[in-house]
Protein backbone atom coordinates (compact mmCIF):
# COMPACT_ATOMS: atom_id res chain seq x y z
CA UNK A 1 0.00 0.00 0.00
CA UNK A 2 1.15 3.61 -1.00
CA UNK A 3 1.60 5.61 2.16
CA UNK A 4 0.43 9.28 1.66
CA UNK A 5 2.86 11.93 3.35
CA UNK A 6 1.02 15.28 4.34
CA UNK A 7 2.94 18.76 4.89
CA UNK A 8 1.94 21.80 5.81
CA UNK A 9 3.86 24.96 5.68
CA UNK A 10 4.53 26.66 9.20
CA UNK A 11 3.07 30.34 8.99
CA UNK A 12 0.48 31.27 11.33
CA UNK A 13 -1.48 32.64 9.43
CA UNK A 14 -4.50 35.18 10.72
CA UNK A 15 -6.05 36.38 7.53
CA UNK A 16 -4.81 33.84 5.08
CA UNK A 17 -2.22 31.33 4.63
CA UNK A 18 1.10 32.20 3.83
CA UNK A 19 10.60 30.13 -7.24
CA UNK A 20 13.66 29.46 -6.25
CA UNK A 21 16.11 29.50 -8.96
CA UNK A 22 19.24 27.41 -8.67
CA UNK A 23 22.03 29.59 -10.46
CA UNK A 24 25.02 27.91 -11.17
CA UNK A 25 27.20 26.02 -8.55
CA UNK A 26 30.70 28.00 -8.33
CA UNK A 27 28.43 31.42 -8.43
CA UNK A 28 26.40 29.81 -5.01
CA UNK A 29 30.04 28.93 -3.60
CA UNK A 30 31.31 32.48 -4.02
CA UNK A 31 28.14 33.70 -2.10
CA UNK A 32 28.17 31.78 0.87
CA UNK A 33 32.71 31.16 1.14
CA UNK A 34 33.89 32.66 4.51
CA UNK A 35 30.44 34.43 4.76
CA UNK A 36 28.84 35.26 7.95
CA UNK A 37 25.30 36.85 9.21
CA UNK A 38 23.67 37.22 12.36
CA UNK A 39 21.72 34.31 13.90
CA UNK A 40 17.91 34.49 13.63
CA UNK A 41 15.09 33.10 15.44
CA UNK A 42 13.17 35.71 16.75
CA UNK A 43 9.03 35.39 16.83
CA UNK A 44 7.88 38.20 14.04
CA UNK A 45 4.59 39.19 12.87
CA UNK A 46 4.17 39.80 9.34
CA UNK A 47 1.63 42.09 7.27
CA UNK A 48 1.87 41.59 3.73
CA UNK A 49 -0.35 43.76 0.80
CA UNK A 50 -0.51 42.06 -2.84
CA UNK A 51 0.52 43.93 -6.19
CA UNK A 52 -3.27 43.80 -7.71
CA UNK A 53 -5.95 41.32 -6.01
CA UNK A 54 -5.75 37.64 -6.20
CA UNK A 55 -8.96 35.70 -7.90
CA UNK A 56 -9.45 32.75 -5.21
CA UNK A 57 -12.43 31.30 -6.45
CA UNK A 58 -15.03 31.95 -9.68
CA UNK A 59 -18.62 31.30 -9.48
CA UNK A 60 -19.91 28.96 -12.59
CA UNK A 61 -23.42 31.11 -12.55
CA UNK A 62 -25.34 33.65 -11.20
CA UNK A 63 -26.67 32.03 -7.84
CA UNK A 64 -30.26 30.74 -8.32
CA UNK A 65 -30.16 31.14 -12.29
CA UNK A 66 -28.41 28.73 -15.19
CA UNK A 67 -26.74 31.99 -16.58
CA UNK A 68 -23.16 32.03 -16.95
CA UNK A 69 -21.45 34.00 -14.02
CA UNK A 70 -19.89 37.64 -15.12
CA UNK A 71 -16.33 36.22 -14.20
CA UNK A 72 -16.93 33.01 -16.33
CA UNK A 73 -18.30 35.62 -19.64
CA UNK A 74 -15.21 37.67 -19.38
CA UNK A 75 -12.66 34.24 -19.22
CA UNK A 76 -11.57 35.22 -15.73
CA UNK A 77 -9.60 32.37 -13.60
CA UNK A 78 -8.89 30.79 -10.71
CA UNK A 79 -5.21 32.28 -9.67
CA UNK A 80 -5.22 35.25 -12.16
CA UNK A 81 -4.22 38.81 -10.64
CA UNK A 82 -6.55 41.74 -11.57
CA UNK A 83 -4.08 44.73 -11.82
CA UNK A 84 -6.66 47.25 -12.91
CA UNK A 85 -9.75 48.02 -13.99
CA UNK A 86 -10.12 50.64 -16.44
CA UNK A 87 -6.83 51.65 -16.14
CA UNK A 88 -7.15 52.13 -12.23
CA UNK A 89 -4.20 50.20 -9.89
CA UNK A 90 -5.96 47.68 -7.39
CA UNK A 91 -4.45 46.89 -4.86
CA UNK A 92 -7.10 46.00 -2.27
CA UNK A 93 -10.68 44.39 -2.20
CA UNK A 94 -12.33 47.52 -1.40
CA UNK A 95 -11.40 49.46 -3.95
CA UNK A 96 -12.29 46.47 -6.52
CA UNK A 97 -15.79 46.38 -4.75
CA UNK A 98 -15.72 50.20 -5.01
CA UNK A 99 -15.28 50.48 -8.27
CA UNK A 100 -18.23 48.00 -9.38
CA UNK A 101 -20.90 49.90 -7.18
CA UNK A 102 -19.45 53.25 -8.70
CA UNK A 103 -20.07 51.85 -12.17
CA UNK A 104 -23.63 49.83 -11.24
CA UNK A 105 -23.29 47.24 -13.83
CA UNK A 106 -21.45 49.14 -16.33
CA UNK A 107 -18.48 46.95 -18.52
CA UNK A 108 -14.99 47.18 -16.79
CA UNK A 109 -12.43 47.18 -18.68
CA UNK A 110 -9.64 45.03 -16.42
CA UNK A 111 -5.87 44.06 -17.30
CA UNK A 112 -4.92 40.38 -15.89
CA UNK A 113 -1.85 38.72 -15.22
CA UNK A 114 -2.17 35.45 -15.57
CA UNK A 115 1.38 32.84 -15.48
CA UNK A 116 3.23 36.12 -15.84
CA UNK A 117 1.64 37.04 -19.16
CA UNK A 118 -1.26 40.27 -19.31
CA UNK A 119 -4.20 40.13 -20.72
CA UNK A 120 -7.31 42.82 -21.34
CA UNK A 121 -10.91 41.51 -20.87
CA UNK A 122 -14.29 43.04 -20.61
CA UNK A 123 -16.12 42.39 -16.64
CA UNK A 124 -20.10 43.35 -16.85
CA UNK A 125 -21.46 42.60 -12.97
CA UNK A 126 -25.11 41.47 -12.99
CA UNK A 127 -27.29 41.54 -10.41
CA UNK A 128 -28.38 38.05 -8.71
CA UNK A 129 -31.97 37.17 -8.11
CA UNK A 130 -31.88 38.85 -4.32
CA UNK A 131 -30.83 42.11 -6.06
CA UNK A 132 -27.31 42.03 -5.51
CA UNK A 133 -24.43 43.29 -8.01
CA UNK A 134 -22.21 40.29 -8.80
CA UNK A 135 -18.97 39.94 -10.57
CA UNK A 136 -18.70 36.15 -9.84
CA UNK A 137 -15.63 36.09 -8.25
CA UNK A 138 -14.49 35.86 -4.62
CA UNK A 139 -10.48 37.76 -4.48
CA UNK A 140 -8.03 38.41 -1.51
CA UNK A 141 -5.24 41.37 -1.20
CA UNK A 142 -3.39 40.51 2.18
CA UNK A 143 -1.75 38.35 4.36
CA UNK A 144 -0.66 38.23 7.90
CA UNK A 145 0.75 35.99 10.25
CA UNK A 146 3.58 34.65 12.37
CA UNK A 147 6.91 33.26 11.54
CA UNK A 148 10.60 33.07 12.54
CA UNK A 149 13.56 35.68 11.38
CA UNK A 150 16.34 33.31 9.90
CA UNK A 151 19.26 35.64 9.80
CA UNK A 152 20.25 39.51 9.17
CA UNK A 153 22.71 40.12 6.74
CA UNK A 154 24.39 43.14 7.96
CA UNK A 155 26.40 43.71 4.45
CA UNK A 156 23.57 44.92 3.14
CA UNK A 157 20.99 45.41 6.07
CA UNK A 158 18.72 42.85 4.40
CA UNK A 159 16.92 39.69 6.32
CA UNK A 160 15.53 36.49 5.11
CA UNK A 161 12.53 34.35 7.13
CA UNK A 162 10.37 31.44 6.37
CA UNK A 163 12.39 29.76 4.72
CA UNK A 164 9.19 28.99 2.19
CA UNK A 165 6.85 31.75 0.46
CA UNK A 166 3.39 32.92 1.92
CA UNK A 167 0.88 31.98 -0.22
CA UNK A 168 -3.08 32.47 -0.75
CA UNK A 169 -4.13 29.25 1.15
CA UNK A 170 -7.44 27.69 -1.24
CA UNK A 171 -4.89 28.34 -4.36
CA UNK A 172 -1.31 27.65 -3.53
CA UNK A 173 -0.05 30.45 -5.50
CA UNK A 174 2.64 33.09 -3.95
CA UNK A 175 1.07 36.32 -3.20
CA UNK A 176 3.00 39.19 -5.34
CA UNK A 177 3.83 41.40 -3.37
CA UNK A 178 2.72 45.30 -3.37
CA UNK A 179 3.95 46.10 0.32
CA UNK A 180 4.60 44.62 3.45
CA UNK A 181 6.43 45.12 6.99
CA UNK A 182 7.26 42.87 10.05
CA UNK A 183 7.62 43.67 13.67
CA UNK A 184 7.95 41.68 17.00
CA UNK A 185 5.60 39.24 17.99
CA UNK A 186 4.80 38.19 21.24
CA UNK A 187 3.76 34.74 21.48
CA UNK A 188 1.45 34.04 24.39
CA UNK A 189 -0.01 30.69 23.86
CA UNK A 190 1.23 27.11 22.04
CA UNK A 191 -1.66 25.02 20.40
CA UNK A 192 0.52 21.89 20.96
CA UNK A 193 0.80 19.47 17.38
CA UNK A 194 -0.37 16.19 17.32
CA UNK A 195 0.16 13.39 14.69
CA UNK A 196 -2.96 14.41 12.06
CA UNK A 197 -3.30 17.86 13.43
CA UNK A 198 -0.76 20.20 13.33
CA UNK A 199 -0.52 23.25 16.15
CA UNK A 200 0.82 26.61 16.27
CA UNK A 201 2.64 29.73 18.14
CA UNK A 202 -0.55 31.95 19.17
CA UNK A 203 0.31 35.49 19.56
CA UNK A 204 0.42 39.19 18.60
CA UNK A 205 2.52 41.87 16.99
CA UNK A 206 3.84 44.28 19.44
CA UNK A 207 6.05 47.82 18.77
CA UNK A 208 7.14 49.88 15.84
CA UNK A 209 8.17 48.06 12.19
CA UNK A 210 11.45 46.00 12.18
CA UNK A 211 11.95 45.92 8.57
CA UNK A 212 10.37 45.76 5.02
CA UNK A 213 9.29 43.09 2.79
CA UNK A 214 10.68 43.58 -0.61
CA UNK A 215 10.62 39.81 -1.90
CA UNK A 216 8.23 36.79 -1.54
CA UNK A 217 9.58 33.48 -2.86
CA UNK A 218 9.35 29.85 -2.39
CA UNK A 219 13.13 30.11 -0.73
CA UNK A 220 11.71 32.84 1.60
CA UNK A 221 10.50 36.46 2.71
CA UNK A 222 13.33 38.67 2.41
CA UNK A 223 13.48 42.45 3.06
CA UNK A 224 15.11 45.16 4.60
CA UNK A 225 15.53 45.96 8.56
CA UNK A 226 15.27 49.00 9.92
CA UNK A 227 18.16 48.52 12.80
CA UNK A 228 20.89 46.23 13.11
CA UNK A 229 20.38 43.44 15.73
CA UNK A 230 22.66 42.84 18.73
CA UNK A 231 22.38 38.88 17.76
CA UNK A 232 25.43 36.56 17.58
CA UNK A 233 27.47 36.43 14.25
CA UNK A 234 27.55 33.14 12.61
CA UNK A 235 29.30 31.63 9.00
CA UNK A 236 27.40 30.67 6.35
CA UNK A 237 27.60 26.75 5.50
CA UNK A 238 27.68 25.18 1.82
CA UNK A 239 25.88 22.51 1.60
CA UNK A 240 28.81 20.11 1.24
CA UNK A 241 29.02 21.12 4.81
CA UNK A 242 26.20 19.74 6.14
CA UNK A 243 25.78 16.27 7.90
CA UNK A 244 23.45 13.83 9.19
CA UNK A 245 23.70 13.73 12.47
CA UNK A 246 23.16 16.03 15.50
CA UNK A 247 22.15 19.91 15.08
CA UNK A 248 20.21 22.61 16.20
CA UNK A 249 17.56 25.14 16.02
CA UNK A 250 16.81 28.18 17.27
CA UNK A 251 13.29 29.68 18.09
CA UNK A 252 10.87 31.28 20.41
CA UNK A 253 8.05 29.96 22.74
CA UNK A 254 5.83 31.60 24.99
CA UNK A 255 8.79 32.79 27.36
CA UNK A 256 9.60 35.17 24.27
CA UNK A 257 13.31 34.16 24.86
CA UNK A 258 15.12 32.85 21.69
CA UNK A 259 16.78 29.39 22.85
CA UNK A 260 18.48 26.32 21.19
CA UNK A 261 16.89 23.14 20.90
CA UNK A 262 18.42 19.80 20.03
CA UNK A 263 17.35 18.08 16.82
CA UNK A 264 18.86 15.63 14.50
CA UNK A 265 19.29 15.62 10.27
CA UNK A 266 18.52 11.98 9.34
CA UNK A 267 18.36 12.90 5.36
CA UNK A 268 19.85 14.98 3.20
CA UNK A 269 19.41 15.58 -0.77
CA UNK A 270 21.21 18.60 -2.87
CA UNK A 271 18.75 19.01 -5.57
CA UNK A 272 15.43 21.25 -4.96
CA UNK A 273 13.72 22.86 -1.89
CA UNK A 274 13.12 21.39 1.16
CA UNK A 275 16.20 19.19 0.90
CA UNK A 276 16.60 18.22 4.34
CA UNK A 277 14.50 15.88 6.87
CA UNK A 278 14.83 16.72 10.33
CA UNK A 279 13.43 15.28 13.73
CA UNK A 280 12.84 17.06 16.90
CA UNK A 281 14.86 14.94 19.65
CA UNK A 282 14.79 17.90 22.39
CA UNK A 283 12.91 17.25 25.10
CA UNK A 284 12.24 20.30 26.37
CA UNK A 285 10.64 21.03 22.74
CA UNK A 286 8.84 18.40 22.53
CA UNK A 287 7.29 19.00 26.18
CA UNK A 288 6.02 22.69 24.97
CA UNK A 289 5.17 21.83 21.53
CA UNK A 290 4.77 18.27 20.50
CA UNK A 291 7.11 18.20 18.07
CA UNK A 292 6.85 21.43 15.01
CA UNK A 293 4.12 23.89 14.93
CA UNK A 294 2.76 27.20 12.48
CA UNK A 295 5.36 29.50 13.28
CA UNK A 296 8.59 27.76 13.88
CA UNK A 297 8.64 28.40 9.95
CA UNK A 298 12.24 30.00 9.35
CA UNK A 299 13.81 28.78 12.84
CA UNK A 300 17.29 28.42 11.72
CA UNK A 301 19.52 25.27 11.55
CA UNK A 302 23.08 25.55 12.97
CA UNK A 303 25.33 22.75 12.80
CA UNK A 304 29.01 22.95 13.80
CA UNK A 305 28.45 26.57 14.88
CA UNK A 306 27.41 26.92 11.21
CA UNK A 307 24.25 28.57 9.56
CA UNK A 308 22.97 25.25 7.57
CA UNK A 309 19.49 26.01 6.85
CA UNK A 310 15.77 26.89 7.76
CA UNK A 311 12.94 24.79 8.98
CA UNK A 312 10.22 25.16 6.66
CA UNK A 313 7.41 22.30 6.63
CA UNK A 314 5.98 19.73 8.89
CA UNK A 315 5.47 16.12 8.03
CA UNK A 316 1.58 15.91 9.06
CA UNK A 317 1.67 12.47 9.95
CA UNK A 318 4.73 12.43 12.42
CA UNK A 319 4.83 16.30 13.82
CA UNK A 320 8.74 15.53 15.00
CA UNK A 321 9.63 15.35 11.62
CA UNK A 322 9.86 18.35 8.62
CA UNK A 323 11.80 19.42 6.10
CA UNK A 324 14.25 22.19 5.81
CA UNK A 325 16.23 24.45 3.31
CA UNK A 326 19.60 24.95 2.47
CA UNK A 327 20.57 28.47 3.56
CA UNK A 328 22.69 28.37 0.48
CA UNK A 329 19.62 28.77 -1.36
CA UNK A 330 17.92 31.61 0.80
CA UNK A 331 21.42 33.36 0.24
CA UNK A 332 21.13 33.30 -2.84
CA UNK A 333 18.31 35.23 -3.02
CA UNK A 334 20.33 38.74 -1.98
CA UNK A 335 23.61 37.48 -3.14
Amino acid sequence: MKKTVLLTSLVLTISIIFSCSIQAEPVIADAVNGKTVKLGGEAFGIKMFSDGVMVVEVENTLPGTDTPSPAVTAGIQVNDIIKKVNNISIYSNEEFTKIIKEYNGTPLNLLIERNNMYFKTSLKPEYDTQGILRAGIWIKDSAAGIGTITFYDTENSTFGALGHGICEASTGRLIPISYGEIAQAKINDITISENGKVGSLNGYFDGEPLGEVYCNSDCGIFGEFVSEPNNETVMIAGKDEVNIGKAEIYCTLNDNIKKAYEIKIKRLTHHGQNTMIIEITDPELISHTGGIVQGMSGSPIVQNGKLVGAITHVLVNNVKCGYGIYIEDMIEKIA
